[in-house]
Order: C-alpha cells, then sequence, then structure tokens
C-alpha cells in the first residue's frame, strides 16, 4: 500500500512530464498545474493541433475525453484535457 508521500511524488512526477511535453519552463511566480492549464488554453485557442498532437502521444482517448466535454459544458476544457492527461499518466505507470 503507497503512503500518501509516495502518492504525491508520482503525481509530481506525471506533471512534470507533461509540463515537458507543453514545453513550459519553471517559474516559480505560480503553480506547475497554472502554468499548464494556460498553456492548454492557449494552444485551444492558438494551436490546436499541437494540442492534439500531445493528446496522441500521451494516449488520452479521443471518446472518453469528448464524452467528458459534452458531460461537464460547466467546467473549463482545459481542466478536463489536463486532468485527463494525468490519469492517462498515472495509468500507464500505475
Amino acid at each position: 500500500m503507497e503512503n500518501a508521500q509516495e502518492n504525491d511524488s508520482k503525481n509530481n512526477n506525471y506533471s512534470i512530464a507533461i509540463a515537458q511535453l507543453l514545453e513550459l519552463e519553471p517559474d516559480a511566480s505560480c503553480d506547475v498545474r497554472t502554468q499548464m492549464l494556460q498553456r492548454i488554453n492557449e494552444w485551444i485557442q492558438t494551436d490546436f493541433n499541437r494540442l492534439i498532437s500531445v493528446l496522441y502521444r500521451i494516449d488520452v482517448d479521443e471518446d472518453k475525453l469528448k464524452k467528458r466535454l459534452r458531460e461537464l459544458p460547466q467546467v473549463d476544457a482545459a481542466e478536463i484535457i489536463l486532468d485527463m492527461m494525468l490519469e492517462r499518466q498515472a495509468g500507464k505507470r500505475g
């Protein structure tokens, strides 16, 4: 059974891997999740193909993503996308 510290470490590793795929530079002025959400929103508006490419690299299930976006219209799309990216990374290594 994992303890909370090991779980936090794994989640941090997943975030780091995704931050690298999103081409983020470390920025101490805001947390990594906020930076990732900003980049996803930026790419939704300006470079959707790049975002799609990252989703394919991580192997996020397109049908599940579309379904979740439809089911949760009140939630920011970047939040849903990032959560699915993190879930997929955890699933690959879990």
